[in-house]
C-alpha cells in the first residue's frame, strides 16, 4: 500500500513539474487594427472575433451573427510575424499531424460560435521521439530580452466567405502592450 501511495505521489510530482514554464515574463496584448481593443475583440454586423493570445498559440472564438452560414477559409488564414513574414497556420484538427497545412474550410452556422486555435506552422517541429512535438513561442519570454518584445506587432489575416455573397479578408493587427516580470509568491 505504501508503495502505491509513493508511486502516486511521484507521478503527481512529475506532472506538476512538467507544467512549470521557463518563462520569467508575462506578456499582455492589444488589438490595434481594425479597432483598438484591450479585450482582443472585434465585431461587425455579420461576424464577431474574440482572441486569447497565449505563449504558443492564439485561441479564436468566432461567432456568426447572421441568419445564413459563413465559411471560414482556413487554408488561406495567415499569421504574419513581427518581421512581416507570412505563414500558414494549424488548427485543432491539424496541429500535431503531418497534415498541418491541409486545413479544411469550416462552416459556421447562423447564430453559432466556433472555438479553435491558430498555431503558425513554421513554429511547430516534430521531434525524434514518437508522438512528440514542440511548438516555438510566439515571442521569447524567458529572459531579460522579453522586455524588447514591448510594442512588437504581428497580424492575422482571416478570409471569410459569406453566403450573402462575396469574400471578406479580416485583418487583425496586435501588439505586445505590456511585459511584466513573473514573480512567484515566497512565504515569509
Amino acid at each position: 500500500m505504501k508503495q502505491k501511495i509513493a508511486a502516486a505521489l511521484l507521478i503527481s510530482a512529475m506532472f506538476a513539474c512538467s507544467s512549470i514554464t521557463p518563462n520569467r515574463y508575462w506578456q499582455y496584448y492589444e488589438m490595434i487594427q481594425p479597432v483598438k481593443s484591450a479585450s482582443l475583440h472585434y465585431e461587425d454586423a455579420e461576424i464577431s472575433f474574440r482572441f486569447v493570445i497565449k505563449q504558443k498559440k492564439i485561441q479564436a472564438f468566432i461567432t456568426n451573427k447572421t441568419e445564413y452560414d459563413v465559411t471560414l477559409l482556413w487554408p488561406k488564414v495567415r499569421y504574419v510575424d513581427s518581421l512581416g513574414v507570412k505563414q500558414g497556420v494549424a488548427n485543432y484538427q491539424t496541429v500535431f499531424t503531418k497534415h498541418m497545412e491541409a486545413l479544411k474550410n469550416v462552416v459556421v452556422p447562423a447564430g453559432k460560435t466556433i472555438d479553435d486555435i491558430l498555431v503558425p506552422v513554421n513554429y511547430i517541429k516534430k521531434l525524434e521521439e514518437p508522438w512528440a512535438w514542440e511548438i516555438k513561442p510566439l515571442f521569447d519570454q524567458t529572459d531579460e530580452k522579453a522586455e524588447l518584445n514591448r510594442n512588437k506587432k504581428f497580424s492575422l489575416i482571416f478570409p471569410v466567405l459569406r453566403d450573402s455573397g462575396g469574400k471578406k479578408d479580416y485583418k487583425f493587427d496586435f501588439k505586445v502592450a505590456v511585459v511584466l516580470p513573473y514573480q512567484t509568491y515566497v512565504p515569509r
